[in-house]
């Protein structure tokens, strides 16, 4: 089982958040995400590591899904 890691919210990440709402936000892209899920995406791709969501909202980007990866683990 993996362990929760914590991460730094560097310039990187900040970067890599900035592109994800250019690429992935509301009024951009079907998926829609706000700037605050845009951290979430980011700092995923850049661990990288999959993202437990609920929505359908990341199923629409290039993020690896944690629930998907565990419902296929079962």
């Amino acid at each position: 089982m993996q362990r929760i890691r914590t991460i730094p919210l560097d310039e990187a990440v900040a970067d890599a958040a900035a592109d994800a709402y250019r690429r992935f936000g509301k009024g951009r892209h079907p998926a829609g995400l706000n700037y605050g899920d845009c951290f979430s995406y980011a700092l995923a791709i850049r661990a990288p590591a999959p993202l437990l969501y609920q929505c359908d909202d990341f199923a629409q980007t290039d993020v690896q899904s944690a629930g998907h990866r565990a419902a296929n683990q079962t």
